[in-house]
């Protein structure tokens, strides 16, 4: 569905090679000098038939442990929050949100190792590396989403694409890669607006 594709799509966000033969260990290293940042994004979907179907661009701030506020800013204002507990996706359009655990974003996409360096969470996926890009996808054969990232010389994260399981494409390139966001102190909580709609998916 698609509020999980754009979780997939965003937690991608938080989570010096030191051992080249080990990618897993690799990545995790170059995680682990990331504990908080913001960046703004475009955003491209592409059909598995290869076409294009949306373009957006909005911007978001993540720290860990698993708090993300991401939030669209063309076409729509959809936004993203999670507390690192809780995540909240709210569409103004449709005066409604939906409420997931975070535990739910794990099982559904690797994104989400970019906010948890916990060894418990990496246990569960598998890393690969080629021409600079890391591709992370899950050791649970039922779970066909791959998340692929791309850093820059400088050690900011600069891109990265997001593959669902019917073989969508959505593609993140970032821009303005900020390690000291101004993170003020309800950026990750969420109050739900009076006459919204509520889904609530937690389990």
């Amino acid at each position: 569905m698609r509020q999980l594709r754009i979780l997939a799509a965003i937690f991608l966000l938080l989570l010096s090679p030191l051992v080249m033969a080990n990618p897993a260990s690799d990545l995790r290293h170059k995680l682990e000098k990331i504990s908080h940042f913001g960046a703004d994004f475009s955003q491209t979907v592409i059909s598995p038939e290869g076409k294009t179907i949306h373009q957006g661009k909005g911007h978001f701030v993540i720290a860990k442990p698993g708090k993300l506020h991401w939030q669209e800013t063309h076409p729509g204002d959809d936004e993203i929050i999670s507390d690192g507990k809780t995540i909240w996706y709210y569409s103004p359009m449709v005066e409604q949100v939906t409420i997931y655990n975070t535990s739910q974003a794990i099982v559904h996409t690797p994104f989400i190792l970019l906010a948890d360096q916990r060894e418990k969470t990496w246990q569960g996926y598998k890393v690969a590396q080629h021409d600079g890009v890391y591709t992370v996808s899950s050791k649970d054969s039922s779970q066909q989403v791959t998340f692929s990232l791309r850093f820059a010389k400088t050690g900011d994260i600069s891109e990265f694409t997001v593959v669902d399981n019917q073989g969508q494409h959505s593609e993140f390139k970032l821009s303005h890669f900020n390690l000291n966001p101004d993170i003020q102190s309800g950026t990750f909580s969420f109050k739900v607006p009076d006459g919204t709609q509520i889904d609530d998916q937690r389990q």
